[in-house]
């Protein structure tokens, strides 16, 4: 598991430079929240093709995010896509995309610690995420992760991936823990 976990956090440090291996260095990998309380019962055959469904979707999402594909993206989001940003900034589709397709990296290329998904019927799917380890530029919140709620829908097969649109996604700063205090 830990090896698992250090490959995680060294392709997270070359994604997401020196930041990241600050909080690496400083064992902020090690405070990640456990993600126990989010994982669903045994899932069906059906369900476990939608799981699949669903991280296909996220493989498409990364990869048009990484080759900044404007129009790839507009077709990944749902029209009415709405984001909340760990920052407690809330944005439209089309504000998203514009803040994906900057140089700065985004949430879309992050590579995700841990990750469970939970399906909403044969037409939607949670996925609760633990981004990688990750340094903030302010004192208050000097390390941590992004704990993401994804809520994807499925529609027409020729919308999105195979009908798959990201519909709504709230990010949660969650930083480490510092031993010695209270949680």
């Amino acid at each position: 598991m830990k090896s698992k976990t250090l490959c995680v956090a060294l392709l997270s440090g070359m994604l997401l430079g020196t930041f990241a291996l600050q909080a690496i260095a400083q064992g902020a990998l090690e405070q990640l929240p456990s993600m126990a309380l989010d994982q669903p019962g045994p899932k069906s055959a059906a369900e476990q093709r939608i799981e699949k469904e669903v991280l296909a979707f996220q493989a498409e999402l990364k990869a048009a995010a990484t080759a900044m594909d404007r129009s790839k993206l507009e077709a990944l989001f749902s029209p009415d896509a709405t984001i909340t940003m760990a920052t407690g900034d809330v944005v439209d589709r089309a504000v998203r995309i514009g803040q994906i397709l900057t140089p700065n990296l985004a949430f879309e290329r992050m590579d995700y610690a841990n990750q469970t998904i939970r399906l909403l019927g044969d037409a939607g799917a949670v996925a609760f995420v633990n981004s990688t380890v990750f340094t903030r530029p302010t004192p208050d919140k000097p390390k941590g992760i992004v704990r993401a709620m994804i809520v994807y829908r499925k529609g027409k097969a020729s919308e999105g991936y195979h009908g798959w649109q990201l519909v709504s996604a709230l990010g949660i700063f969650v930083p480490a823990k510092v031993s010695g205090t209270a949680p």
